[in-house]
């Protein structure tokens, strides 16, 4: 849609310089304004719509109501000018990240004190708009700009909305899911909107905020997408990210409720909960990008309050210092951890054959004491003495836990949590090291990630076990995927040590071939010489099992099938294409 031409050109006291983005509803160019010298982005409405009766009337009725709305977290509208060029609306110019962007290629999970601040400020710019009796309708993670300083802003008011069309997404059952992933159960049902439908999209976007991911998977219909808005209950968010509280999964319910009456009324409503479970001690450590909120002042009556009113608050607050003062002496003499293992155990002592204690969750937070030394057990286990969140002291396999550093960084390798499950917890440090090794991380977010592919017939997947080498250990394949283009490596890890890679140019899936006659017959490159009645000699290839187990390679583009392999003589792997 974009039109060239009209870079260079002057609107009014406007410059056109460059085009920034280009869509089916508008197209946003770069400008300055030449007395001013200020930066603006100049967004064009597309001539198509434009032609349609009444749309231009509407958009300008919008961009007046707009340009009234003064809020830090909201972009600001400078003009409307509509003349033979087209019809343009000039907007404050935001340098920074989409959030859904931002989330896919820099946080992953966004640390949940990092998401309360950036959802705070979301809920003050739209409690902002509703005040001003404007429903946004069209809230989504691409409509919010992260700024270099670490400040929300709304850049999109959902123009297809406002101006009573259907989105572009929003087409026919079969097609790919956009905007639908955020909508509200009324907004499916074409109903009737208020500021309700907005709350439950910023719910939604709360959602994947926290997890990294939307709630539903958008390989999926949009059909398909609207029966789960409707009908079924939102995913639990701990599910897919562990991390997520079970104070914040409440607020995200309460937020997403089906029936509007069931959901916070308003922005202000939402924004209390959150705020009454952020912790104490990190509201009175918070930067100074911070809000402040008002906290309520005594009264003259109050101030002249009885001794004995004072004398008890003065305990309660001499009770509340001591304890302060325990929780950091507590604190300082301990760490916080992570479980990174599945089905996992507290023991009463630092052997697998003591008492199990405690059941583990991955994910969970518990405390390591700091002041007694590690143990090693006859098996060559490292142990140490943790506390669980209930309260349980005992001891704990360290190669289970991590720092927070490394739980994130491990947790957002994978793409869904099917895939962290199937890696067996031997081999969870091992990958995390190999990652570091190799500088797979950047800015702690992954290049490369592994996905399990759920529900799949064919027994394929992105992670494999086995025992490759034949020397009775389980060993682990996996599969990781770039996150810039379409290549993959195959990894194999060797009794938690040595890894080898092999890499391939397009998406391939694996799955584990027994060795022996319970894999069947594999062409391993070797064939046969046979010998016809006339004398004459031809060959066939020759079909034989695996002496230890091995890989079966699928690749999705090709359709071909490949047999990977370690030889033990050799000590090398190889790859072999089977015949078609």
């Amino acid at each position: 849609m974009a039109q060239n031409s009209l870079i260079g050109r002057r609107l009014g006291n406007y410059k056109i310089e460059s085009l920034i983005a280009d869509g089916g509803m508008s197209s946003v160019y770069e400008g300055v304004h030449m007395l001013l010298g200020r930066r603006v982005a100049i967004k064009q409405l597309n001539p198509m719509l434009a032609q349609k009766e009444g749309v231009k009337e509407r958009l300008k009725n919008e961009a007046i109501t707009l340009s009234k709305l003064k809020h830090p977290h909201i972009v600001t509208i400078y003009d409307y000018i509509d003349c033979d060029e087209g019809t343009f609306i000039i907007e404050e110019l935001i340098n920074g990240t989409p959030l859904n962007e931002y989330i896919k290629n820099e946080s992953g999970p966004i640390p949940e004190h990092k998401a309360i601040k950036y959802m705070l400020q979301m809920l003050d710019a739209i409690g902002y708009m509703h005040s001003h009796n404007i429903i946004h309708r069209d809230i989504k993670p691409g409509n919010f700009v992260i700024t270099p300083d670490n400040e929300v802003k709304i850049l999109d008011f959902g123009i297809a909305q406002m101006l009573d069309m259907p989105s572009p997404h929003i087409t026919k059952p079969g097609t790919k899911v956009g905007t639908a992933l955020y909508m509200s159960p009324q907004q499916v049902k074409g109903q009737p909107l208020d500021r309700r439908t907005d709350i439950y999209s910023l719910g939604i976007t709360f959602f994947h905020m926290l997890t990294g991911q939307h709630p539903y998977n958008n390989k999926i219909s949009e059909y398909e997408i609207y029966n789960k808005i409707i009908n079924d209950p939102l995913p639990p968010p701990s599910s897919i990210y562990a991390g997520v509280s079970p104070q914040m999964e409440e607020i995200i319910y309460k937020a997403t409720a089906k029936r509007p009456l069931d959901r916070y009324q308003d922005c202000n409503a939402f924004k209390r909960d959150i705020l009454a479970i952020m912790p104490k001690a990190e509201s009175k450590t918070q930067n100074n990008d911070t809000q402040i909120f008002e906290i309520d002042v005594q009264s003259d009556k109050e101030r002249h309050a009885s001794f004995a009113k004072n004398a008890i608050m003065m305990l309660v607050v001499a009770t509340f210092v001591i304890a302060v003062a325990i929780s950091l002496f507590t604190f300082k003499h301990s760490d916080q951890m992570h479980v990174i293992a599945h089905n996992t155990h507290l023991y009463a002592a630092d052997s697998l054959g003591a008492r199990r204690i405690d059941n583990l969750n991955y994910g969970e937070t518990i405390r390591i004491s700091s002041d007694r030394p590690e143990s090693t057990d006859k098996d060559g286990v490292v142990w140490i003495e943790a506390v669980s969140l209930r309260g349980i002291k005992g001891y704990v396999p360290k190669n289970n836990v991590a720092s927070s550093k490394i739980y994130q960084q491990f947790n957002s390798i994978f793409t869904n949590k099917e895939a962290i499950e199937l890696t067996p917890n031997e081999y969870r440090h091992t990958l995390w090291k190999y990652f570091v090794s190799n500088k797979y991380f950047k800015n702690s977010v992954p290049q490369w990630e592994i996905s399990d592919e759920i529900g799949n017939s064919l027994g394929y997947n992105g992670i494999a076990t086995g025992d490759f080498d034949g020397n009775n250990t389980i060993d682990m394949a996996c599969v990781i995927r770039s996150t810039t283009d379409r290549t993959c490596k195959l990894l194999i890890f060797f009794d938690n040590n040595s890894a080898s890679s092999v890499d391939f140019a397009s998406e391939v899936k694996i799955h584990t071939i027994p060795k022996g006659e319970a894999g069947g017959g594999w062409f391993l490159g070797n064939v046969y010489t046979r010998t016809m009645s006339n004398g004459s000699h031809y060959e066939v290839n020759k079909y034989e099992f695996l002496r230890n187990d091995g890989l079966l390679i699928l690749d999705i583009e090709s359709e071909t099938n490949s047999v990977c392999y370690y030889n033990n003589e050799e000590n090398k792997i190889h790859l072999m294409p089977q015949p078609k």
